[in-house]
């Protein structure tokens, strides 16, 4: 009967141990999203937006964009890849309204395919 409980105790004990140490594992760090550097070349009334990636090579699978007046627009880059420090341009004219406008890219890592979520302003001011 002693070792029957010994056995029990010792199992109870084992498991014990492997639930602790799994539990204590580390989960894989999260990447922090790329960095993006938005500028724009004024023409008139219109904007015209320019972008690169300062920190990685990404592919691009959406770009909204949000004017002062909360206006949204869709770019959608269908999963394109921008290389890291390369500008590239948006192909479409905006109004150009004068405050803050809000940038939300979505897309990939492009060396491991990690998914992420940047969002970057930019302040039109003038005349």
């Amino acid at each position: 009967m002693k070792r029957i409980g010994l056995l029990l105790l010792s199992g109870m004990l084992l498991l014990s141990a492997a639930g602790v140490f799994t539990s204590c594992k580390k989960k894989d760090k999260e990447r922090d999203a790329p960095t993006f550097v938005v500028t724009a070349t004024p023409s008139g009334d219109e904007l015209q937006f320019y972008f690169y990636c300062s920190t990685d090579d990404v592919k691009l699978t959406k770009l909204t964009i949000k004017d002062p007046l909360l206006n949204e627009y869709i770019y959608n880059a269908g999963g394109s890849t921008f290389l890291k420090d390369e500008l590239y341009y948006i192909d479409e004219w905006y109004p150009k309204q004068l405050g803050t406008w809000t940038f939300t890219f979505v897309g990939n890592f492009a060396d491991d395919n990690s998914g992420f979520t940047a969002t970057t302003n930019m302040t039109v001011s003038g005349k």
